[in-house]
């Protein structure tokens, strides 16, 4: 994770890339490993979930070290503390599976019987995590993974995004961007992973346009507006309201509507061409009047 300070602004940026190397697979394994164990650990004590599972992914989907199977006890553990009690059961499933005379043995198999008698007690080891619990993010993804013909475009993704945060997420070419923004807006179906909206809306089961009904929009890189229409009238037809027919032909404005539409202009600083054809923008100005519409869906 890198971060990036510009003009008062922080901007996590998330390296998502498969081609990425960890320090941990590189010179030193043991010391980066043993390193990144201690981080985990950290993580987990401070009730960090999202970044303790990630550090624990990691270090379960490296080639077999010191600490493999105790990473693999702790992520069904975090999972469990979390609520997240199908991952938890799948987490220790694996370990079992991996590690069947393991030193955790015992104890993985005494959490996955009570997660299967219904039993759902916290587990003792490591201290229970209610991250999510106590500040829902308003977009959370937990261990996404999405394969095309063998091809993994993205896998075990963790990202958690709260009401105000700015995320910028940056990779190469075939990093898996561009299927995150897919399955996050309900053009594709990751084969694993919860995304959440709010805390208890599952995007997983909705289709494009009931994402969209939420509030989740997206803007492609080429601008797409009505250059025949005004500045002003693009963002009239972008307004949350009903579209049918009916509708439509008894629709007249409203007064909070005008208040509205006024606030956006403003806000992306368009005003002074509020009565130009979207055709005599610049492209950045038409940028911003298409973030403008998406704005204007709420």
């Amino acid at each position: 994770m890198k971060r990036i300070t510009s003009i008062g602004l922080t901007v996590l940026a998330l390296q998502i890339g498969q081609a990425e190397i960890t320090a941990a697979q590189t010179a030193a394994p043991s010391a980066a490993i043993e390193n990144l164990m201690q981080q985990a650990q950290q993580a987990i004590d401070a009730e960090q979930y999202i970044h303790a599972v990630q550090l624990l992914t990691r270090l379960t989907s490296m080639p077999e070290h010191a600490y493999s199977a105790r990473a693999q006890e702790l992520l069904g553990n975090v999972r469990e503390a979390n609520g997240q009690l199908a991952h938890a059961k799948a987490e220790y499933e694996t370990y079992l599976q991996k590690y069947p005379n393991g030193e955790g043995a015992a104890r993985v198999q005494a959490r996955l019987n009570a997660l299967l008698s219904g039993a759902t007690p916290m587990p003792p080891n490591p201290p229970a995590p209610a991250v999510a619990a106590t500040a829902p993010a308003q977009l959370y993804l937990d261990g996404v993974s999405r394969s095309f013909d063998g091809f993994k475009a993205i896998n075990g993704l963790s990202l958690a995004v709260h009401k105000g945060e700015l995320r910028a997420i940056i990779g190469p070419n075939g990093a898996g961007k561009t299927t995150m923004m897919d399955i996050i807006t309900g053009k594709t179906r990751p084969d694993a992973g919860v995304v959440l909206w709010n805390g208890d809306t599952d995007l997983t089961r909705l289709d494009e346009a009931s994402v969209a009904r939420l509030g989740i929009g997206r803007k492609f890189q080429k601008p797409t507006v009505f250059e025949t229409h005004s500045v002003e009238d693009n963002i009239r037809q972008a307004l949350k309201a009903p579209r049918g027919v009916f509708a439509t032909l008894r629709h007249r404005t409203s007064h909070a509507e005008e208040i509205r539409v006024t606030a956006l202009l403003d806000r992306i600083r368009l005003t002074p061409r509020r009565h130009d054809p979207a055709s005599g923008l610049s492209h950045g100005q038409k940028q911003w009047l298409e973030i403008g519409m998406l704005l204007a869906q709420d």
